[in-house]
């Protein structure tokens, strides 16, 4: 699904690249679920988070590069800066998530379950992708502000890393 939508996004589809988003959230939803009522194994839980990585890392390039195709005129457009910031939100984002993960791997203590009930992961449920941003991207496109969906989302993005990383870094120094 995310190389779908970012596919429709470079061919000036918005609609459908933001439909192909939601129908992305709704199977996640509905597969974590279904994992949950039986055994989930090792290989679903690698798929599932493939997925996810792969649509955080192509949700705001295909915006950017959408962007910049119908050459908003947001703030000089001789270069593609949608494109530029929506690169450097979905690798922010990412490495905030390998940071995560690295940091559950090296340290592997029992206060790991502390991390995933905070605050950051409430808000990325949320908020994230895998919130109520994929809805509000379509509204977005709708409603001609999806500029206004996609800078919430790089400074979204930002936050998210620097949270992630001093968080993370401080708790490291007591281990």
């Amino acid at each position: 699904m995310p190389i779908i939508s970012l596919i429709l996004w470079i061919k000036l589809d918005p609609v459908m690249a933001s439909v192909f988003l939601m129908i992305w959230l709704l199977l996640d939803c509905v597969d974590g679920n279904i994992s949950r009522l039986e055994s989930p194994s090792k290989s679903g839980k690698f798929v599932d988070a493939s997925s996810g990585y792969m649509m955080i890392g192509l949700y705001a390039i295909g915006i950017g590069v959408y962007l910049d195709l119908i050459n908003e005129t947001f703030f000089l457009m001789s270069i593609p800066w949608f494109t530029f910031l929506g690169g450097i939100a979905s690798i922010l984002n990412l490495m905030a998530r390998l940071y995560h993960q690295k940091y559950i791997n090296v340290v592997h203590d029992d206060n790991n379950n502390e991390i995933e009930k905070g605050l950051l992961r409430k808000i990325e449920k949320n908020i994230g992708i895998g919130g109520f941003l994929t809805p509000i991207t379509f509204i977005g496109v709708l409603t001609g502000y999806l500029h206004w969906v996609f800078i919430f989302y790089c400074v979204y993005s930002l936050l998210v890393f620097l949270k992630t990383a001093f968080s993370l870094l401080s708790r490291s120094k007591h281990v």
